[in-house]
């Protein structure tokens, strides 16, 4: 990959490479875009469900590239997003083996949400009837 910034004179050495794939998530990741939400104050980002399934497809095929390269996506995209996207949700998250492990990808989306859930794991069937 070569990348030049308009207006800014450089070699990219990789470094350019790294700041384009950085900035590029940063600012997809911005509601104004209306592709991506975070569901949580300081958790992950998940594709909005009215998002354009075309520009998300265009983002889909850019993280492609960021994670086949090895450059920076920062914190936004979930892992529960990256584990679906590449089809490891079906062997690790819902699993029997593993029943906590889905928990464990949502605390990343939505910290609040997953500790409720969590919470609900000790309880008897007539203590978890008695909560509805």
């Amino acid at each position: 990959t070569v990348v030049t910034f308009v207006d800014e004179p450089g070699v990219d050495q990789g470094g350019l490479t790294a700041d384009l794939h950085s900035s590029f998530w940063r600012e997809v990741l911005k509601p104004e875009h209306g592709l991506f939400e975070q569901l949580a104050e300081g958790g992950a980002y998940l594709p909005r469900a009215n998002a354009d399934k075309e520009r998300l497809s265009l983002v889909g095929r850019f993280l492609l590239k960021s994670v086949l390269d090895d450059h920076p996506t920062g914190p936004g995209p979930s892992t529960f997003l990256l584990e679906f996207l590449s089809g490891a949700h079906e062997t690790r998250a819902f699993r029997d083996s593993h029943p906590t492990y889905a928990l464990q990808l949502l605390a990343n989306a939505d910290p609040v949400c997953a500790q409720s859930w969590s919470n609900l794991l000790p309880l008897s069937d007539e203590e978890l009837e008695a909560t509805t």
